[in-house]
């Protein structure tokens, strides 16, 4: 009778020790299920902002594409769980803002044919120094427009990057 009650007790802490587990893996699995999905709402999230973003840069004027590449960029590099940005998306992101530099490369040279100009007639000191600071100016921010540029494009890497990530975590624990 002792043997069968000690096989009892035993019996039922293994079962109780069974369903604990049971009870703590389904709890853990629950909780990684939930921080998978809220990564790919994020993602969801992210990808419709830098969409957003990326269309936005092609109605930059170019007094103001510099800026606005700069803070696209600082957007996308504050993407937690990244952005899926398509190939089509990525290239016409950066096909819109080397259209921005050309068009801003353009004005410069405008901008330079012009102080040319008024450097071989009898301009005004004014008129002079108006053009040389325009042209000054323009150069500036051509050269920013196409560092920023440059980082524009690391971050839209580095976004579909983390977005990459994100999805391969999910399905390897899946």
């Amino acid at each position: 009778m002792a043997g069968e009650l000690d096989f009892s007790v035993q019996l039922r802490l293994l079962n109780e020790n069974f369903n604990n587990g049971i009870n703590q893996a389904r709890d853990r699995f629950s909780q990684f299920t939930q921080a998978v999905e809220r990564n790919l709402a994020q993602m969801g999230t992210d990808t419709e902002r830098a969409e957003t973003l990326l269309t936005g840069l092609g109605n930059v004027s170019s007094d103001r594409l510099t800026a606005e590449i700069k803070a696209t960029a600082d957007q996308l590099r504050q993407m937690g769980a990244g952005a899926n940005i398509t190939r089509e998306q990525l290239d016409s992101a950066m096909s819109t803002a080397a259209l921005q530099v050309t068009r801003l490369g353009r004005e410069l040279d405008v901008a330079r044919q012009e102080a040319l100009r008024l450097g071989q007639t009898n301009a005004s000191p004014t008129e002079l120094t108006e053009a040389a600071n325009r042209v000054n100016r323009l150069e500036q921010e051509l050269g920013q427009a196409r560092s920023a540029s440059t980082s524009l494009s690391n971050e839209l890497a580095g976004a579909m990057n983390r977005a990459s990530a994100s999805t391969d975590d999910a399905r390897n624990a899946l």
